[in-house]
């Protein structure tokens, strides 16, 4: 039976991996763009009328933000609040080369910091939307039937002893400090990584006291959504559950009348917000006073999906993850399957330094990591199939979490010399790996006939 699955699953990957990447909806580089005129230590926004900082993501032409609607709803401005974050100039972030700055945002928590705009939360009913439900309007694109998405940033926290919130999109979906380790929520539910937070991060000096952190948010997985936080390119968590797309936002603070539904409430970085309705007008507030101390960067946040009319493109974590791209996996030889940084070994030496050992070894292997049921009972999990750069190492080539055919499919097609070695280094007398050898050798014909 499992073998049945696995052969189903290729199909499947096959023709995601077929697909373009996803789509970058938001990007928030707090100052790189020339247009804001940032200067250190000033006020993010300083140098613009209203916005905190602009999406970069937004729709240009020739440099310029293109303001026509409904092209300038592909805007999702950050805005300011009481207290804004400053501009700091960093040519410390790991994947920044020598002699490389990046303006970024530099949050103080004792000055209750903190910059908000219209949420990604739900694609299809989001700020840029044809089914947009904000007041002002529909966006330009066509989200219908939306629902996956990721954010991705990177943060330099200065304290790690207090609750603080990095960044939430809606009081349902986000990424905080809690406890001293990384925590995602995911339909309202929070869960903490094992992750702890260092300050400075003594024990990776490489890291100059920075983590990248990404939420993976799959709502169409398996019937039940779920989200998965990694940090540093490694799943560290995960929450599944049925997000919710309607209602109103339980907030004890606002009178009935006047609150908002859960698609209303906005983008917070460094805080959580939420707000009061009068008629169509939002007055935002900070909801969640859990403020941020330290530096934010490169908050990306992206749309992942297809519907009758347009495509989104699937996720693909080797060139969209960040970490990943940049400093784990960049260019890297699908043949390195132990990522020494050579392709060698015929199957005899050990899986540190033989690629075909480290994927004989781990062929069939998966790595699973505990998550919670939101709505469930906090103390229970469940295990939850997860890829990252760990598996990578083990062969896991398309990063699904799973070292299967598709990946050796992957392998024949890079290098068909190993993939040859890997079915020789099976072909041992045990029933199993017979049956694996067998099933290897019908996808080696068909990739020839596909070819």
């Amino acid at each position: 039976m499992r073998l049945l699955l696995v052969v189903g699953l290729t199909g499947y990957l096959l023709t995601a991996a077929s697909a373009f990447a996803s789509t970058v909806d938001r990007l928030y580089q707090f100052g790189d763009l020339p247009l804001e005129n940032p200067t250190a230590g000033a006020d993010l926004g300083s140098g613009l009328a209203t916005a905190a900082t602009i999406d970069s993501a937004g729709i240009f032409v020739g440099g310029n933000p293109d303001l026509s609607e409904p092209n300038v709803r592909s805007f999702a401005n950050l805005q300011k609040w009481s207290n804004v974050p400053s501009y700091v100039l960093v040519n410390d972030r790991p994947d920044l080369a020598p002699g490389e700055t990046s303006w970024a945002a530099s949050f103080s928590r004792s000055s209750r910091e903190a910059i908000y705009g219209p949420n990604l939360n739900f694609p299809q009913q989001s700020f840029s939307s044809q089914l947009s439900r904000d007041p002002n309007g529909a966006g330009p694109f066509d989200y219908s039937g939306v629902t996956d998405r990721y954010l991705q940033f990177w943060v330099k926290p200065n304290n790690s002893a207090n609750t603080q919130v990095l960044v939430m999109d809606t009081f349902q979906h986000g990424v905080r400090i809690n406890d001293g380790k990384f925590s995602l929520r995911y339909a309202g539910a929070d869960f903490d990584s094992p992750v702890a937070v260092e300050v400075g991060r003594p024990g990776k000096p490489e890291s100059n006291g920075w983590y990248h952190v990404m939420l993976l948010t799959q709502d169409n997985l398996f019937e039940r959504g779920n989200a998965v936080l990694y940090v540093d390119g490694v799943a560290v968590a995960a929450i599944t559950g049925d997000y919710q797309t309607s209602g109103l936002v339980a907030d004890p603070g606002v009178a009935p009348a006047n609150r908002l539904t859960i698609d209303e409430s906005f983008l917070g970085i460094g805080a959580g917000f939420g707000g009061s309705k009068f008629g169509q007008f939002i007055l935002p507030a900070v909801r969640e006073p859990n403020y941020f101390d330290g530096v934010i960067d490169e908050l990306e946040m992206g749309v992942i999906g297809f519907n009758r009319n347009d495509e989104w493109g699937a996720f693909d974590f080797l060139t969209e993850n960040q970490y990943a791209a940049a400093i784990a996996l960049p260019g890297v030889d699908p043949a390195d399957v132990n990522l020494d940084g050579l392709v060698q070994g015929d199957g005899t030496g050990p899986a540190s330094v033989d690629d075909v050992t480290a994927f004989v070894e781990n062929f069939f292997s998966s790595k699973t990591i505990p998550g919670v049921i939101a709505g469930g009972d906090a103390d229970s999990t469940v295990p939850i199939v997860v890829g990252d750069i760990d598996t990578r190492s083990r062969g896991d080539l398309n990063i699904d979490g799973v070292i299967d055919l598709a990946d050796w499919s992957i392998l024949n097609a890079a290098n068909p010399t190993m993939a040859g070695l890997v079915l020789q280094a099976m072909a041992v007398p045990e029933p199993t790996a017979a049956v694996v050898v067998a099933v290897l050798c019908v996808g080696a014909v068909g990739s020839r006939r596909r070819n």
